[in-house]
């Protein structure tokens, strides 16, 4: 079916359809696999999910509905979309009723962005991160410096006091 995409934008399709057994001894063929794709080049259909459910209907006839939904690239202006259905025999339906819905969405794939610009923040979030690691060891090396001094300055200060009290006790014995 010819829709009205436009080139390279992405778009969201959603197909709903149902099939019905009229009598229960074919209700086993009804268990349909859905195919979408589009015969222009360029376009492509990814992410696709199908969702199948059972039941019966008003009239006690076995239904099967089936929602596919998917996301399409456009390869050029008004592609086509083809919707496939088969049974279980592989035997193709046709003349179903259904709904197909397209919604334009903004859609950016990781692959079409520049990968130097990955590189480059990988880059700067290492040197940020070597840099703050750099600047917490200095801190630390200082502070351990600053108390190894005050360390050492106590203790130069408790030998100092020790050495004068050994000295006016050793005065006051003569």
């Amino acid at each position: 079916m010819k829709t009205g995409v436009l080139k390279d934008n992405y778009y969201l399709v959603h197909v709903t359809i149902q099939a019905r057994a009229a009598k229960l001894s074919e209700a086993a063929a009804l268990w349909l696999s859905a195919k979408m794709a589009s015969t222009v080049p360029g376009s492509k259909f990814s992410n696709i999910i199908v969702l199948p459910s059972h039941g019966i209907n008003d009239k006690g006839q076995i239904i099967q509905t089936l929602q596919v939904s998917g996301l399409f690239r456009a390869g050029e202006d008004a592609a086509d979309l083809g919707v496939t259905l088969s049974e279980k025999s592989g035997k193709k339906l046709t003349s179903l009723t259904g709904v197909i819905e397209l919604t334009k969405i903004n859609y950016i794939p990781i692959m079409d962005s520049p990968a130097t610009n990955l590189v480059v923040t990988k880059a700067a979030a290492t040197k940020a991160a070597a840099t703050k690691a750099a600047a917490t060891k200095a801190a630390a090396t200082k502070a351990a410096a600053t108390k190894a001094a005050a360390t050492k300055a106590a203790a130069t200060k408790a030998a100092a006091a020790k050495a004068k009290a050994a000295a006016a006790k050793a005065s006051s014995k003569k």
